[in-house]
C-alpha cells in the first residue's frame, strides 16, 4: 500500500461499514468455533490495527505483522502490543504457536510474491487445532480501478482459492462470497459507467444515513454466514480453513 494509504485507512478503520461488517464477521465466526476460548492470535499483514484491537479487547492474545514503518506507527498509536515489522513473503513462524492466524484482503495484494509459499508458512505457524482466517476480493469480473489504486493483484472464485489453499496443505472448512449487494451494484456501474477515482472506494465514510444502512446489511449477512447460510455471490470472499493433518505419519 502507499504511505497516504495507511493514514486513510486508520481514519476510517473504526467507522466505515465495510471495516465494521469484516471486523464483525471475524468476531462472530472466532466465538462459534472457539467458544469461551482465549486465542493466541496472528493478525497477519496488520495495517493500522483496528483488527488487532477489537480482538485484543475480547482478551485474546494478539500479535500483528507488517511491514510497514507507517503501518506500524498506527500499530503503536492505538498502544497495540506484541507487532512484528518483517516482510510476509519471508516471515517464518515458530511451528504450532498459534491458534489462528487472520489475514485480510492482504494475500491478493500484488507485493505478495508467492501466495502458496506464504500460506505454508501460516499452516507451519498453526497447532493442530490451528485456523486460518482469510478475506479476499472475488469475482475477476469486478475488477475496476479501485483494484489499481490499493495494489489487487488478482481476484478469486472459490474453485481457485481452494485449490491454492490445498497446494498450501490447507483444508477450507468455511467459504462463502460475501457482499451479494456491492456484487450487483459494482457490476452495474462498471457496465454503466461510474467515475474513476485516485482513491479507494472505502478511503473516506460516507454520509451516516448511508453508513448506518450498509453496515446494517452486512451485519445481517454476518449472522446468515456464521448461522452456515453461504452467499453464492459477493465482492469479497470469506474463508475459513485448517492445516491437513497426516492421519498416518511415517515412522
Amino acid at each position: 500500500m502507499e504511505k497516504n494509504a495507511y493514514f486513510e485507512m486508520y481514519t476510517v478503520e473504526d467507522d466505515h461499514w465495510w471495516y465494521i461488517g469484516l471486523h464483525n464477521l471475524v468476531v462472530l465466526l472466532i466465538n462459534r468455533l472457539y467458544p469461551q476460548q482465549k486465542l493466541r492470535i496472528l493478525d497477519a499483514g496488520c495495517g493500522t490495527g483496528g483488527l488487532a484491537a477489537i480482538l485484543s479487547n475480547q482478551g485474546h492474545i494478539v500479535e500483528g505483522l507488517d511491514h510497514s514503518d507507517e503501518a506500524i506507527a498506527f500499530c503503536n498509536k492505538r498502544r497495540l502490543k506484541g507487532i512484528i515489522k518483517a516482510d510476509i513473503n519471508e516471515w517464518t513462524p515458530e511451528p504450532g504457536s498459534y491458534d489462528l492466524i487472520v489475514s485480510m484482503d492482504v494475500l491478493c495484494h500484488k507485493w505478495v510474491l508467492d501466495e502458496i509459499k506464504v500460506l505454508k508458512y501460516f499452516a507451519d505457524g498453526l497447532n493442530k487445532q490451528g485456523m486460518v482466517m482469510l478475506n479476499y476480493p472475488a469475482f475477476p469480473i469486478l475488477s475496476r480501478h479501485h483494484d489499481k489504486v490499493v495494489m489487487i493483484r488478482e481476484r478469486y472464485t472459490i474453485d481457485t482459492l481452494t485449490k491454492i489453499m490445498n497446494a498450501a496443505g490447507l483444508v477450507p472448512l468455511i467459504t462463502s462470497y460475501r457482499l451479494p449487494h456491492a456484487f450487483i451494484f459494482l457490476l452495474l456501474r462498471k457496465f454503466f459507467g461510474g467515475k474513476k477515482e485516485d482513491k479507494s472506494d472505502i478511503a473516506k465514510v460516507p454520509p451516516k444515513i448511508i453508513n448506518d444502512i450498509l453496515a446494517g446489511i452486512n451485519l445481517l449477512e454476518n449472522r446468515m454466514i456464521a448461522k452456515g447460510i453461504l452467499f453464492p455471490i459477493g465482492s469479497s470472499l470469506f474463508v475459513v480453513a485448517r492445516k491437513i493433518i497426516d492421519q498416518n505419519p511415517q515412522n
